[in-house]
C-alpha cells in the first residue's frame, strides 16, 4: 500500500496505528489507490478529522428526475424526512398509509433502520429487504463517522446488534453509503407491488 501511495512504509504504518495524522493530499492519494467511491472517500476523511468537502470531480448541478416527480405530485407521493441516525422527523399521510402510522410509534423509537430490522410488517414491504437493510445500515455507519461520540447512535447500534444477527454482522463490516436518490420496490399487503422514487 505504501509503495502504491508513494509514501514510506514507516510513515504508512504510523498512519495505520494512529500515531500520525495524514494530510489531505495523502488522504486523497490513499483514496485513489484504494479505489474508494465518493461515499467511502468521505468516510475516510471523516474518520481522519479532515474536510472532504472538495469533491474529486465536479458535475453540473441538476434536479434528479425522482425529486422532480416528488415535487410535481406531493398529494399522491409518500414522503418521509430522515434526520441524523435515520430518525424519522416528518412524513405525509400517504407515507403513513404506505409504511405505518408513524405517530403511533414513540418518538424515541421512530427510526428507519430500527423499523427495517425490527418491524416484521416493514421488513415484509421490501422484496429486496437485504439490500434495503444493508444500504440503510451503511448510511447509518456514515453518520457514525461524522459524530463518533454520539451516545444515541451508539445506543441504537448496540440495541440492534443485540436484536438482529444480520445487523450485527453488517455493522461489523464497516460499509458506508451516502443518502441520495433512488428507486425502491415495495410489496404492499393491500395494493401489491409498487415502484417508488
Amino acid at each position: 500500500m505504501a509503495l502504491l501511495a508513494s509514501i514510506s512504509p514507516d510513515y504508512y504504518t504510523r498512519l495505520e496505528q494512529g500515531r500520525r495524522q495524514a494530510s489531505e493530499p495523502v488522504l486523497d492519494t490513499l483514496a485513489r489507490v484504494l479505489q474508494l467511491d465518493d461515499g467511502e472517500r468521505a468516510y475516510l476523511f471523516e474518520l481522519s478529522g479532515r474536510d472532504a468537502a472538495r469533491p474529486r470531480r465536479r458535475t453540473a448541478q441538476k434536479v434528479h428526475p425522482q425529486l422532480q416527480r416528488l415535487l410535481s405530485d406531493p398529494a399522491t407521493t409518500p414522503a418521509v424526512v430522515l434526520g441524523r441516525r435515520t430518525d424519522i422527523l416528518a412524513w405525509n399521510p400517504v407515507a403513513a398509509a404506505l409504511f405505518t402510522d408513524f405517530a403511533q410509534i414513540p418518538a424515541s423509537k421512530r427510526n428507519f433502520v430500527r423499523l427495517v430490522f425490527c418491524e416484521p410488517a416493514i421488513r415484509a414491504l421490501y422484496p429486496d429487504w437485504e439490500w434495503v437493510a444493508q444500504i440503510s445500515l451503511a448510511q447509518l455507519r456514515m453518520e457514525a463517522a461524522r459524530d463518533p461520540k454520539d451516545p444515541r447512535l451508539a445506543e441504537l447500534a448496540g440495541e440492534l446488534s443485540l436484536q438482529d444477527p444480520d445487523f450485527r454482522r453488517w455493522w461489523g463490516a464497516h460499509r458506508v453509503a451516502v443518502q441520495g436518490t433512488g428507486t425502491k420496490v415495495l410489496h404492499h399487503p393491500l395494493v401489491g407491488r409498487l415502484t417508488l422514487d
